[in-house]
C-alpha cells in the first residue's frame, strides 16, 4: 500500500515550466546582486543548499510561503520576482536582466565615492548617443 501511495502522488507533481525557471534565475540574480551565497540564504531560510540551487534552477517549484521568505531575507518586495513575468518571451535568458534596483543597491554597495563615480562614468560612456 505504501509503495502504490508514493506512485500515486508522485504522479500529482506538476513539473517545473519556463516561470518556474525565470523565477529561479531572479532569486539567484538577486541573491548575487546582494552578496549572498546559496549556502547563506540556504541557512536563512532553513533548507539545504541544494533546496536553494533547485530553486534557482527552476527544478523545483518554489511555494507562495517560501517565496514570502525569500523575499524578506533578500530585502526586497515579493512583486520583485513578478514584474514582467506575463511577457510573451519567458525564458531563462531573461532572468539574467539586471534590474536598476540591483543595479543601484550593487553601486551603493562601493564604499569608496570616487570608484562609483568612475563606474558611472564608465556606464555613461558605454551608452550610445540619442541622436
Amino acid at each position: 500500500m505504501q509503495g502504490r501511495a508514493r506512485t500515486q502522488s508522485s504522479g500529482l507533481r506538476k513539473r517545473a515550466n519556463a516561470y518556474d525557471m525565470r523565477l529561479g534565475g531572479r532569486i539567484s540574480l538577486l541573491r548575487q546582486a546582494r552578496g549572498i551565497s546559496q549556502v547563506e540564504l540556504a541557512r536563512k531560510l532553513g533548507v539545504t543548499p541544494q533546496q536553494v540551487q533547485k530553486y534557482e534552477r527552476g527544478t523545483n517549484r518554489v511555494s507562495a510561503v517560501r517565496l514570502y521568505e525569500i523575499a524578506l531575507t533578500l530585502d526586497v518586495r515579493i512583486q520583485y520576482f513578478f514584474d514582467d513575468l506575463g511577457e510573451s518571451a519567458v525564458t531563462h535568458d531573461d532572468a539574467a536582466k539586471v534590474s536598476a534596483e540591483d543595479f543601484l543597491w550593487t553601486l551603493a554597495k562601493i564604499k569608496d565615492e570616487k570608484m562609483r563615480w568612475r563606474v558611472l562614468r564608465l556606464i555613461a560612456a558605454l551608452v550610445p548617443d540619442e541622436d
